[in-house]
């Protein structure tokens, strides 16, 4: 079984989401193509669900130029290659980064859920981000879209190095940032994962917002009383 999909149906099932795990195993089923999905989806895609769509591309180029590894491309990618010292060929490994893009087939749409606290459900195996209609706002689809870039990188096993690179970039920056990280993964309070946390971070200081923003889940009042 795939492992991100495995993954997915255990969170599904955790947090008591049992219609998108029944959906999600549905469609693995079916083996339904994510191109077919695709096809189908802008077809009978709605205006509103254009508008998130257009947003989401907009949102890529301003926001994510490091979960889509263009800020790391000459580290990661290129290798000189050198006989006697002397330089004598060059390449680029570049082929991922056609994938780390909505723009491979990403679906976005606009739902009405049971659960009014959820804002959004991202699926990989699907390529399919949900906006609840009640929460379709800027910060909801950023906040979805890192599931999205997450999800990639975790399937080309490049999530830590990019991790990594947050940390570092963070570290001077935030006040305790190792404490809310602990805090953040204390098994009363774990949500999402440590690259989430650090990327969501990143944006809340960029957009000029109070730390937990981007996240919810009540982080910003979690982080607030403990910025110390």
């Amino acid at each position: 079984m795939d492992p991100l999909f495995k993954e997915e149906m255990l969170d599904n099932i955790k947090r008591d989401r049992y219609f998108q795990a029944f959906e999600s195993l549905k469609a693995k089923l079916e083996e339904k193509d994510t191109y077919s999905l695709y096809t189908e989806w802008w077809e009978t895609k709605t205006k509103e669900e254009s508008e998130v769509l257009d947003k989401a591309y907009d949102y890529e180029e301003e926001y994510f130029s490091d979960l889509r590894l263009i800020d790391y491309k000459d580290e990661l990618f290129a290798v000189k290659i050198f006989d006697d010292k002397e330089f004598i060929d060059s390449f680029e490994g570049e082929d991922i980064l056609y994938k780390l893009t909505i723009d491979d087939g990403w679906r976005f749409k606009l739902v009405d859920y049971d659960d009014e606290t959820c804002g959004g459900l991202t699926s990989y195996t699907e390529k399919l981000v949900e906006i609840s209609n009640t929460y379709n706002n800027k910060d909801t689809l950023l906040h979805e879209m890192i599931h999205v870039y997450e999800l990639i990188l975790k399937s080309y096993q490049l999530d830590d190095f990019v991790l990594l690179k947050l940390y570092d970039e963070l570290l001077p920056k935030v006040k305790n940032l190792k404490n809310l990280i602990n805090l953040d993964k204390h098994i009363a309070f774990k949500e999402h994962s440590l690259l989430f946390i650090l990327k969501s971070i990143k944006l809340d200081l960029e957009l000029g917002y109070n730390l937990g923003t981007i996240y919810a889940y009540g982080r910003e009042d979690l982080y607030a009383d403990n910025l110390i």
